[in-house]
């Protein structure tokens, strides 16, 4: 295997919303001592937004009621020694986790889950946490169209060009890794391995797992969603781009007449029911080339 130059000294995490890029920004935090995990929530990521582009800085409103974008720095010149790991996330799970939270997004808040799969995305800037403010009067006035910076007709578009995004990354940064929230969580300590070993990092003496959640509260555990009805899970089936979802590994799984049927009809169908994943593993790339 060719080896990367040993020449990283920080990384930063990319992903769409509700991804895992918290999760996955403290693991490298815990176990590469090395390297330094730079941007954390959406407007301290040196190198754009970290759910969007390279060069796309985030911006809030002010106390003033103005907007602000941050600073960002030319990934062109600045990031040769910047490890970009991105992450992407089984869709099924990442619609459930993106309906309790869809950040930026306040006319989504509240919003059943048949109802929010079949609603247009839209992203608003806003002061902190009012976009997904519980008192309504105080969410809705974030809405206002010279504040509007997405807008996709589903969150099936949202996704299909978040991903088609994030794939253009080895042809513009030196260094990009590609990991899959689901096998992370499976064995967080082999995709350590395999980053650490493709361009050359030292592991922490002791593996040290993630414990608390972005916010920092102790007794870190994935979600559990309600499951999905049968009338929903068809339309998301009909609905994602399994052509792009291919390519990171995630393809539809075929719904028979048998036990998981029945099971899925009265329980709701979970993630693991609707798509298979492939072996896919860790992609590396080091100057738009696979390691």
């Amino acid at each position: 295997m060719v080896k990367a130059d040993p020449t990283i000294t920080q990384c930063q995490v990319n992903g769409e919303r509700n991804c895992g890029t918290n999760f996955i920004k403290r693991l490298f935090a815990n176990n590469l001592p090395a390297v330094k995990p730079i941007g954390y929530l959406s407007n301290t990521s040196p190198f754009g937004w970290k759910h969007g582009d390279l060069d796309e800085p985030w911006g809030l409103i002010n106390s003033d009621g103005e907007l602000e974008f941050q600073t960002i720095r030319d990934y062109k010149t600045e990031s040769g020694e910047t490890l970009f790991v991105v992450v992407d996330r089984n869709p099924i799970s990442w619609l459930q986790s993106t309906h309790l939270s869809p950040h930026h997004a306040p006319e989504l808040q509240n919003l059943s889950f048949s109802k929010f799969i079949r609603s247009p995305w839209r992203s608003y800037y806003s002061k902190i946490g009012e976009d997904a403010s519980q008192d309504e009067n105080v969410r809705l006035a974030t809405i206002k169209p010279e504040n509007k910076f997405e807008d996709y007709k589903s969150i099936f578009e949202l996704r299909s060009k978040k991903q088609a995004l994030f794939a253009g990354f080895p042809k513009r940064v030196r260094y990009v890794c590609y990991l899959r929230y689901e096998d992370v969580i499976a064995d967080p300590e082999a995709v350590l391995a395999v980053v650490a070993d493709s361009y050359q990092l030292k592991l922490a003496a002791k593996f040290k797992p993630v414990v608390e959640d972005k916010f920092g509260f102790s007794n870190y555990k994935p979600r559990q969603y309600a499951g999905i009805n049968l009338f929903d899970a068809l339309y998301i089936r009909r609905n994602l781009d399994w052509k792009s979802e291919a390519k990171h590994g995630y393809r539809p799984r075929r719904i028979f007449l048998n036990r998981r049927f029945l099971r899925c009809l009265i329980k709701g169908w979970q993630a693991a029911d609707l798509v298979k994943l492939d072996p896919k593993g860790v992609e590396c790339f080091s100057q738009g080339h696979p390691l």
